[in-house]
């Protein structure tokens, strides 16, 4: 079972002060501010998640954080059986759109999901 520590309101994340968050599976919690968000991970989450996302190198943040504008369609789909589905559609649709930005690893990992979303 994982450890239920959530981001509060009023916690600082990379982007400044968090004024909203909203949990999208257990550990895994969309935080905002007022200028910006992105996804937070609880710490079992980043150990739980297999290793080609792991390994994601993000431009605008470090982990526990990925940015709400593309970075968080990595924890999103390294834990894409937990989430909500329109979120998983919409990380497909941001990693087919930009793989050079994800890297190979990513859109290798994710490979089944992006050829599932295709035939729909």
């Amino acid at each position: 079972m994982i450890a239920k520590r959530h981001p509060l309101i009023g916690e600082h994340s990379p982007w400044g002060t968090i004024d909203s968050v909203e949990e999208l599976a257990d550990g895994i919690t969309f935080v905002g501010t007022p200028g910006h968000g992105g996804i937070r991970l609880g710490p079992e989450r980043i150990d739980e998640m297999p290793e080609p996302y792991r390994r994601f190198q993000s431009r605008h943040a470090k982990p526990p954080f990925y940015e709400e504008d593309c970075d968080w369609a990595v924890p999103v789909l390294a834990f894409a059986e937990e989430v909500p589905i329109d979120h998983v559609r919409n990380a497909i649709g941001i990693v087919r759109a930009m793989p050079a930005y994800f890297g190979q690893a990513i859109y290798e990992a994710a490979g089944i999901m992006l050829w599932l979303v295709g035939q729909s």
